[in-house]
């Protein structure tokens, strides 16, 4: 595994799909591409750029910052 492995959205989104899609009564499959960790970590930094402001606003950005890392250290 190699730390400069970029996201592929494809597969990314394809993942994603199938996690989002398993009922609550399971649990979710682990895939090579997705995790709630890395989910959440794109869209602290995403909401950055967005054209709403209250999408941009710092504490929604935290919000999903503080999501990513309670992922990392459960």
């Amino acid at each position: 595994m190699s730390w400069c492995l970029r996201i592929v959205p494809d597969l990314f989104l394809r993942d994603m799909h199938l996690h989002l899609s398993t009922p609550r009564s399971q649990s979710p499959p682990k895939t090579a591409h997705y995790s709630p960790m890395i989910h959440n970590a794109l869209l602290a930094v995403a909401t950055a750029f967005s054209d709403d402001p209250r999408i941009r606003d710092l504490k929604a950005r935290q919000t999903f910052a503080t999501l990513a890392k309670s992922y990392i250290e459960a």
